[in-house]
């Protein structure tokens, strides 16, 4: 996007190094996986509640698959805390124990999936909560056809021109846009050498996030696609964009109230199943949290409106049986976490989280403060464009100073190297 480019021997580096990863995949175990389930990866009390709710999200949603959640080893819940979670129901807590894997970032993930027993994995996040049953996912024709199913992130393609030479696929095979890893659907038997380049890609991520994603979202998120394509491995992406769920908020310019504005605050990415009705909603931007007034009467709903579109998430979509929810999930998120935070296990789990640094919980004071919102209009001003530009109506200024950085400003980019290289 800056007109920079990587060097030839740079290139040529990494494309070895990224040739002899896939020369020495050793063949599919088969022995070593089998059957359907989810995958998720834990931690301490920033991950563990999320993962609370979405797991009794995704047994109230009627799917039956079995589920392995995976824990760093410094953040292995107490026995009492490994049998609440359990005791949902088909729940295995598992820990990655692995020599040499670095117990922080996103090399967890592709571990976590790799490790999992199960053949075919659906892997969340531990905020992404799937209001839907997601288990037919695995009977879908798009499933069938490729083993691997991707959705789509808010934003386009910011990686590196020559990724293609790194990863030696033909260029015109380049996704123009990014994906969102909060949800995968993988066939380790039909994306063994595929996965295996993902984890490798992940374990040395300070280098391959740099090729794969400018400074908005980077992480693991890339590594799945891009290393089926390097692996020449089908995979189906859904083709319609995400949407966000949020508030609409009404915002004025200080000491310009002729100038205040509605305008949708997203906090929430839904992604669609494969027949366009909401399935997952990651609450990426603000996990789920314990600091909830003492009634639902006192809450502040997160998911208010739907976005594109401006539908009513509770009338429209929740309680819209059509859609196969047919009930209240932020209700029953608020339930659950209520519940949460007076189980028997959670005081001393949350005493023994607190002496290991994590944060403590904000007290209850009779109110609960409201979660933090993605405003998409300061991206779209900073020239970045994507499946989000939907989400809201830019002013006619704001388009003016879209198209200058996302057109103008680069082509000035090279002009003003030249003239700072020559003081």
């Amino acid at each position: 996007m800056e007109g920079l480019r990587l060097g030839r021997a740079t290139v040529d580096q990494l494309a070895a190094v990224v040739a002899g990863v896939l020369a020495d995949v050793p063949p599919y175990p088969p022995a070593a996986f089998s059957g359907r389930g989810v995958v998720m990866v834990g931690g301490g009390l920033h991950y563990l509640i999320p993962a609370w709710a979405s797991l009794s999200v995704l047994r109230k949603s009627g799917c039956h698959l079995p589920v392995e959640v995976w824990f760093p080893v410094a953040e292995q819940p107490s026995r009492p805390a490994v049998a609440a979670l359990e005791g949902l129901g088909g729940v295995a807590v598992r820990t990655l124990d692995v020599v040499d894997l670095q117990q922080r970032g996103f090399a967890l993930k592709s571990a976590a999936l790799l490790l999992s027993s199960f053949q075919e994995v659906l892997f969340l996040d531990s905020d992404n909560l799937a209001v839907r049953d997601p288990s037919p996912l695995f009977a879908s024709p798009q499933y069938a056809a490729t083993g691997a199913l991707f959705w789509r992130d808010f934003w386009d393609r910011s990686s590196v021109p020559e990724i293609h030479e790194v990863l030696r696929f033909p260029n015109e095979q380049v996704p123009k846009v990014t994906f969102e890893s909060g949800q995968m659907v993988i066939d380790k038997a039909r994306h063994w050498r595929g996965l295996l380049l993902a984890v490798y890609m992940n374990v040395y991520g300070k280098t391959f996030a740099e090729l794969l994603s400018c400074y908005l979202g980077k992480g693991d998120k890339e590594t799945f696609v891009y290393a089926m394509l390097a692996a020449g491995e089908a995979y189906w992406v859904s083709p319609q964009p995400p949407g966000s769920a949020g508030v609409v908020q009404v915002l004025c310019e200080p000491g310009r109230a002729a100038s205040c504005r509605r305008q949708f605050m997203g906090n929430t990415m839904v992604q669609p199943g494969p027949d366009g009705l909401p399935l997952f909603f990651h609450a990426n931007y603000e996990k789920w949290d314990l600091a909830l007034p003492a009634a639902f009467e006192a809450y502040q709903r997160r998911w208010q409106v739907l976005a594109p579109g401006g539908q009513d998430v509770v009338g429209g979509v929740f309680l819209n049986t059509s859609y196969g929810i047919g009930y209240d999930v932020e209700r029953h998120v608020f339930q659950v976490l209520s519940a949460l935070r007076c189980a028997p296990w959670f005081t001393a789990y949350y005493q023994l989280r607190l002496a290991l640094d994590d944060p403590p919980l904000p007290a209850l004071d009779g109110f609960h403060p409201l979660p933090n919102y993605i405003s998409f209009r300061p991206f779209y001003r900073l020239g970045w464009s994507g499946a989000y530009m939907g989400l809201f109506r830019p002013s006619l200024g704001d388009r003016l100073v879209h198209a200058y950085y996302r057109v103008l400003r680069w082509r000035l980019k090279p002009l003003e190297r030249r003239l700072k290289g020559k003081k």
